[in-house]
């Protein structure tokens, strides 16, 4: 909700997601270093058994996720592994090369590595259908939520602009200020595109009264005051009366 609301001021927005992928990077390499590798290993077999044990029924949401946002990156790690395993079988890099036992598993995996081989077997053992058919759900989300709605919001400021160019400037002030908190409470709305419908009705508006110093200085004041209340009913009203229901 709070990188929805932040989604109208990019460099906020951009400092937030280079925040949050720094402090993972950082966490990962605090946690890696802070445990042996058999200590690591028991952890995420228990970490792992504790969510197939409470969320083993919507496993397929998440999985069906990854197939959408990571599809490209399994591609390519799928060719290096073919990569790496065929460096393996030539002989190239002499540091590479197999054993000589027969029964060693680099010598029949095929044209992936073991584990790489491991990889896939684990997502044979999907129910591949359920997967795909959720993985398509979650593209017509995004489609929806971050394409069509940002469109959408433009298009519907725009015939907001050209609706209100008769009235006067407190009845637009009205008007903008009960549509800007809407659709500041919708998270996948960008709050870019209210700011300028702000900037550009109330300023045309109150242009002739006030000037244009004073109707910027107006409209800007007016944005604040909304984006404020959109604020303080999303902590107060929504997230105080959820903040009970915590899985």
């Amino acid at each position: 909700w709070a990188s929805a609301s932040f989604s109208g001021t990019i460099a906020v927005g951009t400092s937030l997601a280079a925040m949050t992928l720094a402090s993972l990077v950082a966490s990962a390499i605090m946690l890696s270093a802070s445990f042996s590798k058999d200590q690591v290993k028991y952890n995420k077999e228990a970490i792992l058994e504790r969510v197939r044990a409470k969320y083993g029924d919507n496993l397929d949401y998440v999985r069906g996720l990854f197939i959408v946002t990571m599809s490209p990156f399994l591609i390519l790690y799928l060719l290096l592994s073919m990569i790496n395993q065929l460096v393996r079988r030539v002989g190239v890099n002499p540091c590479s090369r197999p054993s000589s036992n027969p029964q060693d598993p680099d010598q029949t995996a095929g044209i992936f590595t073991v584990r790489t081989r491991k990889h896939l077997a684990k997502i044979k053992r999907w129910d591949r259908a359920n997967v795909f058919t959720i993985a398509v759900y979650w593209g017509i989300g995004y489609m929806v939520l971050q394409v069509l709605c940002a469109q959408l919001t433009i298009v519907f400021l725009s015939w907001i602009i050209e609706r209100t160019a008769k009235f006067g400037l407190y009845t637009v002030t009205g008007i903008m200020m009960v549509i800007g908190l809407v659709m500041f409470l919708l998270p996948p709305v960008p709050g870019l595109p209210v700011y300028f419908a702000f900037g550009i009705v109330l300023s045309a508006q109150g242009n002739e009264s006030l000037g244009w110093a004073g109707s910027v200085c107006y409209a800007t004041g007016a944005s604040l005051i909304v984006k404020m209340c959109a604020g303080a009913i999303q902590q107060k009203i929504i997230g105080q009366s959820l903040s009970q229901y915590v899985a």
